[in-house]
């Protein structure tokens, strides 16, 4: 029944506006689709339609790993066309690094044939070690080192060179390999060996001057005339040259060991190796050079070693080559080891080292340092008396006398 307001009445009724529309039911829908009469769509008790469910959407781990896969894909692009930029500019940058080899070796190929004519040891040496060091190798330089070698002994070697033609192919190893046309004034003696260069060397005369020299003591001049024989034809001559070569080195290691040289001798004493048997004598020189440098290497390192180590020097017998050498060197030995013991106030263990060095010269800078270190060894430490003793306390308003 609907309401109206009389104009008499002073407090009308509100309508109510609040009045909720009927109550949507299935049965009012006739024509709604099957799936809203299923039980999913029950009115429940409320009486009212429940609205149906959003639709499921994919799972989170599948969302993630194909996330993951994208985002991996993207950091293989982007790396691969990094390497591709970075091969590229390694390509390029072996492109002028070759051009620039090749210029250097042609302008330093360019110069030798100067240099041998003008007879310039000191550049044509300069030249050819730095074309030793090139990498890969520049074929033709052993040869060079001969023809220096030859040109410093006084030999006239003639050599005709051309300029190397590089090779342009920048993806490859560029090797430059020098033209060498023989000098078609050389003498065609049966006895001269031709090089690969053009270089001809008389072998008989070298063996002949190597021969003088020996008989001088040329012995390093020797040596390196054997060996420029040696590198031209190694089986020239071979029973005669390999004697001669021990005869050279072996006189030429002795001079080392005379002269105050161990390092150097025994260098010399291990090529002796290469071409026969060790003499006698000079096996115990390299042995006895060899416990001194071991010596000499401990020393100011490793106290105890370096005593050791100079004791078996001067086992060998007073008489031996380093025996005053080693007796003066333990000396110090022990007295640098007693200054060690010093730094630590360790005065006992100082005063043992100070005398085993007075055992081996009576006089020296040892015995003054044996004396204070052993003196303050046997003395007990001074005890102050304004220090309270150990563990106690000091009583109140004390004060101590003195500055």
């Amino acid at each position: 029944m609907s309401y109206t307001p009389s104009p008499d009445d002073t407090q009308p009724r509100r309508p109510n506006a609040d009045a909720r529309p009927p109550k949507y039911k299935p049965e009012d829908a006739p024509f709604a689709p099957p799936e809203v009469r299923s039980p999913r769509y029950s009115t429940g008790s409320s009486g009212y339609l429940e609205p149906p469910l959003p639709p499921r959407g994919m799972n989170g781990c599948a969302a993630f790993a194909i996330l993951a896969a994208l985002g991996a894909a993207s950091i293989i692009i982007v790396a691969l066309a990094g390497l591709a930029g970075w091969t590229s500019g390694q390509r390029q940058a072996a492109v002028y690094a070759t051009a620039t080899q090749n210029a250097a070796i042609q302008e330093q190929w360019s110069r030798i044939s100067g240099d041998v004519e003008s007879g310039n040891t000191v550049l044509l040496e300069a030249r050819i070690r730095f074309l030793a060091t090139l990498t890969p190798g520049v074929p033709g330089v052993p040869e060079l080192f001969v023809t220096a070698t030859a040109l410093a002994n006084g030999q006239t070697p003639t050599l005709d060179l051309i300029e190397p033609t590089p090779t342009p192919d920048a993806d490859s190893n560029a090797i430059v390999t020098p033209a060498e046309t023989p000098n078609a004034a050389a003498s065609t003696d049966a006895a001269a060996s031709l090089l690969p260069s053009g270089l001809r060397i008389d072998l008989p005369a070298l063996l002949s001057e190597a021969q003088s020299q020996i008989a001088t003591s040329q012995w390093a001049d020797a040596i390196d005339t054997l060996d420029v024989i040696i590198a031209v034809d190694p089986n020239f001559q071979t029973a005669l040259v390999r004697s001669l070569m021990i005869q050279a080195l072996s006189s030429r290691a002795m001079q080392l060991y005379n002269s105050g040289q161990p390092a150097a001798g025994n260098l010399i004493v291990s090529r002796i190796e290469e071409f026969g048997t060790i003499p006698g004598d000079l096996a115990y020189e390299r042995y006895a050079a060899q416990l001194y440098l071991n010596a000499r290497a401990l020393m100011g390192v490793n106290f105890p070693g370096a005593i050791q180590a100079l004791r078996a020097v001067m086992d060998l017998g007073a008489g031996g080559r380093y025996y005053q050498q080693a007796q003066q060197a333990l000396y110090e030995t022990y007295v640098a080891y007693g200054d060690a013991f010093t730094y630590e106030n360790n005065w006992c263990s100082a005063a043992t080292q100070y005398r085993n060095a007075m055992n081996i010269f009576a006089s020296g800078v040892a015995n003054g340092k044996f004396t204070n270190a052993d003196t303050i060894c046997r003395t007990p430490p001074t005890v102050d008396p304004l220090q309270p003793p150990i563990d106690s306390t000091l009583p109140a308003g004390f004060v101590p006398l003195g500055p």
